[in-house]
């Protein structure tokens, strides 16, 4: 009940803060009036707190609570609107990740992450990439450290649930260590989009960011240094179907990892991808390239 007790004490704080009088408010006016300025300078910053607060009462490991909190800073900065060149788009995600056992691994031993903000604690440059626009933004190309699952295999309501299952699918989150949370690869993506109802996408992502359990404040440069690698498509297409649907949305696509998994081996019992401390699943098994 220890984390519990924390929890609650966070909580009083929040509610505190929402409860200050109108002198201390201007204080926060204060503060969107400099941000919308930066806004209008092309320039947009934003900052999200996350605490989640989880207890396994039966079955599992063990029987226990903790919590798992991140801290969240975006930069974002249009290169037009600061008078730079047009087209451009830069940005960066520094998140802080913290809390106590890992509820997934520690408490209950799942193979899939119960919590989808449960990570490693450590401070790092989550994302940092730049995009340029072409041919009036119907094709955009995007350079840099890259959340896969930002653009690829997204599901519509999948962030309205803390269980991680809900989000990326399984086949790409237990494939080596895709470039998704807490810890990304650098990445070429492509999208073309030259209408409003179709829209293409293609990227490389290196195929092993690393361990994120090492507390590295910085991601891996070394693109396909190990010989790893993640192509992926997908094809969205939107429009209505009359009498039947207002509108339908459409998505097919593929992805080719290197190098592959095997099925039914024991020759290497390296688990990469899946957040458990239990034995990792012989369908998840990594076979080195010899």
């Amino acid at each position: 009940m220890k984390n519990l007790k924390k929890i609650a004490l966070i909580t009083l704080l929040m509610f505190s803060l929402m409860n200050i009088s109108n002198a201390d408010a201007s204080i926060f006016d204060h503060i969107n009036d400099i941000r919308s300025t930066y806004e209008e300078k092309g320039i947009t910053f934003e900052a999200v707190y996350t605490i989640d607060y989880l207890a396994n009462i039966q079955g599992g490991l063990q029987r226990k609570d903790t919590y798992l909190s991140n801290r969240e800073l975006t930069l974002t900065v249009d290169t037009a609107q600061l008078g730079l060149w047009e087209h451009g788009t830069f940005f960066a995600y520094m998140l802080d990740s913290s809390g106590g056992d890992k509820i997934t691994g520690s408490i209950v031993g799942d193979t899939q992450g119960l919590d989808n903000i449960e990570a490693p604690r450590t401070t790092r440059l989550y994302e940092m990439w730049y995009e340029h626009s072409f041919l009036d933004e119907t094709l955009a190309v995007l350079i840099g450290f890259h959340d896969y699952n930002s653009e690829f295999d997204v599901t519509q309501y999948g962030g309205l649930y803390l269980n991680s299952s809900f989000g990326i699918s399984v086949d790409i989150s237990g494939a080596g260590r895709p470039s998704i949370f807490p810890l990304t690869a650098p990445a070429l993506r492509v999208k073309v989009t030259p209408n409003d109802h179709l829209e293409l996408l293609f990227a490389v992502y290196d195929g092993d960011p690393g361990d994120p359990d090492i507390s590295e404040h910085f991601p891996r440069s070394d693109f396909d240094a190990d010989g790893d690698s993640l192509t992926i498509f997908s094809v969205t297409t939107t429009g209505e179907i009359i009498l039947v649907f207002p509108r339908i949305s459409l998505t097919i696509g593929g992805s080719y990892s290197v190098p592959p998994f095997a099925i039914g081996t024991n020759e290497d019992t390296t688990c990469r991808g899946v957040a458990s401390t239990l034995p990792c699943p012989i369908e998840k098994r990594y076979v080195s390239p010899s």
